[in-house]
């Protein structure tokens, strides 16, 4: 399910869809899947970020790029 959820929004809203069509893995690092799917749209504004979310996000970053 969380597939096809993926590909109906990035086909809908998204610049990641034509990577997605070509087979090229992405992955949605900031989006919460729970609760909705709000990519690229109105409610998309720096205003909405949160920032628990962003800290969590920023720290798995990190702790991949550190394991390369």
């Amino acid at each position: 399910m969380e597939n096809e959820r993926f590909r109906l929004t990035m086909a809908m809203n998204s610049d990641h869809y034509p990577f997605f069509l070509l087979n090229i893995p992405a992955v949605s690092i900031v989006q919460d899947w729970e609760n909705g799917l709000s990519v690229n749209d109105s409610s998309d504004m720096i205003e909405n970020l949160d920032p628990d979310r962003l800290e969590e996000v920023v720290g798995l970053v990190l702790e991949v790029v550190f394991k390369l």
